[in-house]
């Protein structure tokens, strides 16, 4: 797993670029920034879907900072970002059971279903034990 902090004095907070294991994206993650729509829509556009030499060129004359790091998604940070708190020891296991690359596809596969469920409002959110034990972000949400 390979994490990318983005940083820019045109913009407030932190931008994460998450790979996995295989250098495919797996998150854009703008939730701590304050970006325009401008500036999101430009990342969206440039962020390379596959991670490679000239990761940084790609964004062209942006003025960009990127640190890098190696990243393990910790239980914790799944937990916290599944707004259901229910049966934390349970789904605590379940999460040390699956492979690192599981988990980061878990952790990047929550947008897209918390999409989901707002489309669909009259769908419940499942307690985090069964998004795990049931591989949701496996599914096709839409």
């Amino acid at each position: 797993m390979k994490r990318f902090i983005v940083t820019s004095p045109s913009f407030a907070g932190e931008v994460y670029i998450i790979y996995g294991g295989d250098d495919v994206l797996l998150c854009l993650d703008f939730r701590n920034a304050q970006l325009t729509l401008k500036q999101a829509d430009y990342l969206r556009a440039y962020t390379p879907v596959q991670f490679g030499t000239g990761f940084v060129e790609a964004f062209g004359e942006a003025n960009l900072t990127f640190v890098h790091e190696a990243y393990v998604i910790t239980f914790e940070e799944f937990w916290q970002r599944y707004d259901r708190k229910v049966n934390r020891v349970r789904a605590t296991q379940l999460w040390s059971r699956l492979s690192k690359a599981d988990q980061a596809k878990a952790w990047a596969g929550l947008a897209t279903y918390d999409r989901y469920l707002a489309a669909n409002p009259w769908r419940t959110k499942a307690d985090p034990e069964k998004y795990l034990r049931a591989k949701y972000w496996e599914n096709e949400w839409k």
